[in-house]
């Protein structure tokens, strides 16, 4: 790869950066094509003003799209591992949930991710079926990792709104009590006669994790 300006690149450990666009400091990240040229956005950045770039703002504008890069970076790299499938259908044969339920197959949901039918996926009841056991990915001969990739897609249908009423349910319980099923005075009795140490109704250390993490998903 090569700039249209003679800027050097550097890696980053994520992505190519050019260090010489618009004469200042700030790496910039320039796309790529498929033919290995290399875009030359520095009028743009030229247009914003060189005091835009070395503001503030500017360098989180930067970062932001240097961490999107990033993220896009490696879940390319996890579609580059998924070609590495050459169907054997061990994750297909190693599923339980498969044997029971012939709708989910772990090796039909990668090859439509891999053919870019992933808003069908997304969409899908069938995706929720995985109890993320790690079956499949443990035994893959490639090492693929299904179950990784499984959870990923979860998190996407779930930003987009299409998690069942069963999750959403579980959230709602788990703000409340800290807990997916609540705990009462006639519990810690049963407990109590078993010879078992008394338990909180409520934990609220999980419902403050809780709500930084799904602070952290917006």
């Amino acid at each position: 790869m090569w700039c249209k300006r003679g800027g050097d690149f550097v890696w980053n450990s994520r992505t190519w950066l050019c260090t010489t666009v618009c004469g200042t400091d700030q790496p910039v990240f320039l796309e790529a094509s498929r033919w290995g040229w290399v875009f030359d956005n520095s009028r743009k950045c030229r247009e914003r003003g060189r005091s835009s770039m070395n503001s503030e703002s500017g360098k989180h504008r930067v970062r932001a799209k240097l961490e999107t890069r990033a993220q896009e970076l490696t879940e390319r790299l996890e579609l580059q591992s998924v070609r590495s499938c050459y169907i054997c259908r061990t994750c297909t044969s190693s599923c339980p949930v498969t044997f029971i339920d012939p709708r989910f197959n772990p090796l039909a949901i990668l090859r439509m991710v891999l053919y870019g039918k992933i808003e069908e996926v997304l969409n899908s009841d069938f995706l929720w079926l995985c109890t993320s056991c790690y079956s499949c990915q443990e035994r893959c001969p490639q090492e693929i990792p299904i179950a990784d990739i499984m959870t990923k897609l979860k998190n996407k249908a779930f930003k987009l709104g299409n998690a069942p009423v069963g999750v959403r349910a579980q959230m709602d319980i788990i703000k409340k009590a800290g807990r997916t099923y609540p705990l009462d005075d006639f519990d810690n009795k049963k407990r109590a006669k078993a010879g078992l140490p008394e338990l909180p109704t409520s934990c609220d250390v999980v419902k403050t994790l809780f709500e930084s993490e799904t602070e952290s998903l917006k």
